[in-house]
C-alpha cells in the first residue's frame, strides 16, 4: 500500500475529512485552557495590587500622627530602643500600639504601657535561669 491509495480514498470520501477535521479540532480544544475570564480578572486584581505598591498606597499608617507621635513619646519613657543599632525592640513597637489605642479610648497611656511591659516580662518571675555548665568545666 502506497502514499496514493490513502490520497485518493481520502479524496473520494469527504466524510471521512469531516470526521477527521471535527477529531482534531476536539483534540486541540481539550489541550486548551478553555475560558479564560477568571484567570484575566485575578491579573487584573493582583496588578491593581502592584500598582497601589509602587504608588505607595499600601495601608501603612501616616508615620507623622500627632497620636503616633505622642504615644512614641509616652513609649519612650518606658522602653528605650536598642542604641547599639538602628532598629528598635519589638516591645518598643508593641508599647507604641498600646499608648496608641489607649490615647484613642482616652485612658492613660503611661498606665497601658506599663501594663503591656508587666504581662511581657511575667514570665521571667516564673522561670529560672539554665546555665551551660559545659562551658564553666571548660574554663
Amino acid at each position: 500500500m502506497n502514499a496514493d491509495y490513502f490520497r485518493t480514498w481520502r479524496k473520494a470520501n469527504p466524510e471521512y475529512r469531516r470526521r477527521e477535521a471535527e477529531r482534531s479540532r476536539r483534540r486541540r480544544l481539550a489541550g486548551a485552557r478553555g475560558d479564560r475570564t477568571a484567570e484575566y480578572a485575578r491579573q487584573r486584581e493582583r496588578r491593581a495590587e502592584q500598582r497601589q505598591v509602587c504608588s505607595a498606597e499600601n495601608g501603612w499608617t501616616d508615620q507623622a500622627h500627632p497620636i503616633l507621635d505622642t504615644a512614641r513619646a509616652v513609649a519612650l519613657d518606658h522602653v528605650r530602643p536598642d542604641r547599639r543599632s538602628l532598629l528598635t525592640r519589638p516591645t518598643y513597637e508593641d508599647a507604641v500600639s498600646e499608648a496608641s489605642v489607649a490615647l484613642v479610648a482616652g485612658a492613660d497611656p503611661a498606665e497601658a504601657v506599663r501594663a503591656y511591659l508587666r504581662t511581657e516580662r511575667d514570665w521571667v518571675m516564673h522561670t529560672a535561669p539554665l546555665f551551660d555548665t559545659h562551658l564553666e568545666v571548660a574554663t
